[in-house]
């Protein structure tokens, strides 16, 4: 309800200043239109979705967090206990003394009283509505009789009961002039013209919305002087587009009228006809914007519609959710891995995978286990490549001209010799990022460079090479391994003299990165 409330009161301020700084530079609909943001406001009871942006950002949070008081009486005495929700006992069996009473204390909390009290208002405003409008159509039908106009599509009466002609009515609307109008062609022919304008717009069901808002929000002033502009700015759109179906030819005689037949004093925001009154500021208004002609340029019409997306989404949305950072990592002894997860574990690196042409190549993943680092960014470039999978081999049957490149390179270790003995292995800088980034959460744009000169580069082809004909890949047989918060340690069968690696994994939402692959003498 208080979310509800501040976004609708603060949407409302922004079309009141956005009104008032452009007023006399924009279209009547256009001004008349972004009511109609606050009207989905003000009937919408939830936020859509929540976003940094939301203006509830800048409103305190209200903790439901309460302390509860016990307080338990035995003869002779008595023992009062505090206990937070988190330190309260839950599923606790507990048995009553036998003997004395037990009385449960708990906070006054207001918003029982506060929703109630809002409740009975909004009902109150909701009969009143229906009364003042129950009461109008009565008096409507005591008084009125058919006027036979040619050409108009809804029916038209006149009625001495009324000051000002208006439209009324929600299922079957129909159109109320005075005798004073009835009885001139000219203010009948501008009267029919207008309340059918409203009829078009549909200002008889906007109406209707506008006092369930009333209902609603009865307790926010802010919605009242909501609802008192957006009528006004209603008869001003009415009136711009009256004399658009007029013709200029009649503005000035429309606005002759406007001062003949609109009564004086206010209008009762309750009441859901579109009823021809105004004080005498704003039939002076409405007469003003008549002989302006108000046009909207291109410029300004962006940036209404600019302001208007932007309080739209600081106030149809609530605000982003807390967010609690992760406390930090826990001191604990570290705790075993279970076989399960050791098996898990052995099983990423299992140094055979299988290409969908059925051909073994050694796992990528292993290629970390072939040098040892502290940090990722100083491992071996050179022995990590080794025996990674490689992007394809040089062709040495055709002298092609990235074998012309690798001749000339100055560790091209054939010297002349046009016989090659070894598969000349291309591995490109993009699938070894892949894997780095994969596994390290680095690029070889991190490496420190170690064993990088020990390895052919040919910046043309963004390429490694090197030269091997047998296979090989590094294993992880894990003797155990321990967990400390996301940090998993993995020891490898120590060797005679007990030494072994030691593999450090940090574990992520979708895997996990490598740390360092140490190794550790005994």
């Amino acid at each position: 309800m208080t979310e509800w409330a501040v976004t609708s009161s603060v949407l409302i301020i922004v079309v009141l200043i956005l009104r008032q700084c452009l007023k006399g530079r924009v279209s009547l609909r256009l001004q008349y239109g972004l009511w109609a943001l606050v009207l989905v406001r003000l009937l919408l009871p939830v936020s859509l979705g929540h976003t940094p942006v939301s203006v509830l950002n800048a409103v305190d949070p209200i903790t439901s967090t309460q302390t509860v008081e016990r307080e338990v009486q035995h003869f002779p005495g008595n023992v009062t206990t505090t206990l937070s929700p988190v330190e309260a006992p839950v599923n606790q069996e507990v048995n009553a003394p036998e003997s004395g009473d037990e009385t449960l204390d708990v906070p006054f909390s207001p918003a029982p009283v506060l929703h109630g009290v809002w409740l009975a208002g909004a009902v109150a405003v909701a009969l009143w509505l229906t009364g003042v409008n129950v009461r109008f159509a009565r008096t409507l039908r005591r008084s009125r009789r058919a006027l036979a106009v040619e050409g108009c599509s809804i029916p038209v009466y006149v009625s001495q009961a009324i000051p000002a002609p208006c439209l009324f009515g929600l299922v079957r609307p129909c159109i109320y002039v005075t005798p004073l109008t009835a009885s001139d062609e000219t203010l009948l022919r501008h009267t029919l013209a207008h309340e059918l304008t409203h009829f078009r717009h549909r200002d008889h069901l906007w109406s209707v919305l506008r006092g369930l808002c009333l209902a609603l929000h009865w307790y926010n002033p802010l919605v009242w002087l909501a609802a008192v502009v957006s009528s006004r700015d209603g008869e001003l759109c009415c009136d711009e587009a009256t004399v658009a179906r007029l013709g200029e030819g009649e503005r000035a005689s429309y606005g002759r009228t406007l001062l003949a037949v609109t009564c004086q004093g206010r209008s009762n925001l309750l009441l859901t006809a579109t009823s021809m009154t105004g004080r005498g500021r704003d039939i002076k208004e409405r007469i003003l914007l008549l002989a302006k002609q108000p046009k909207t340029a291109a410029l300004t019409l962006a940036a209404v519609v600019l302001v208007a997306v932007v309080a739209a989404g600081c106030t149809f949305t609530g605000a982003a959710p807390i967010v609690t950072p992760d406390p930090a990592p826990s001191q604990n002894t570290p705790q075993f891995l279970s076989e399960e997860e050791i098996r898990r574990y052995e099983e990423l690196f299992d140094p055979i995978q299988f290409r969908d042409d059925g051909t073994q190549v050694s796992n990528p993943l292993c290629s970390f286990l072939f040098t040892t680092y502290d940090h990722p960014e100083n491992l071996n470039l050179e022995r990590f490549l080794r025996y990674f999978p490689d992007d394809g081999v040089v062709d040495v049957d055709k002298n092609t001209p990235e074998l012309q490149a690798l001749r000339a390179h100055p560790l091209w270790p054939y010297g002349s010799a046009t016989f090659i003995s070894q598969p000349i292995h291309r591995y490109t800088r993009e699938t070894v990022d892949q894997i780095l980034e994969q596994y390290a959460g680095i690029t070889s744009e991190d490496l420190t460079g170690v064993g990088a000169d020990e390895l052919i580069y040919l910046e043309e082809y963004d390429a490694w090479y090197n030269f091997t004909s047998d296979f090989a890949a590094g294993t992880m047989s894990c003797d155990y391994g321990t967990r400390n918060g996301n940090r998993v340690t993995l020891y490898s069968t120590p060797g005679e003299n007990g030494s072994r690696y030691v593999l450090e994994l940090e574990e992520l939402q979708d895997g996990f990165h490598i740390l360092s692959y140490l190794y550790k003498e005994n």
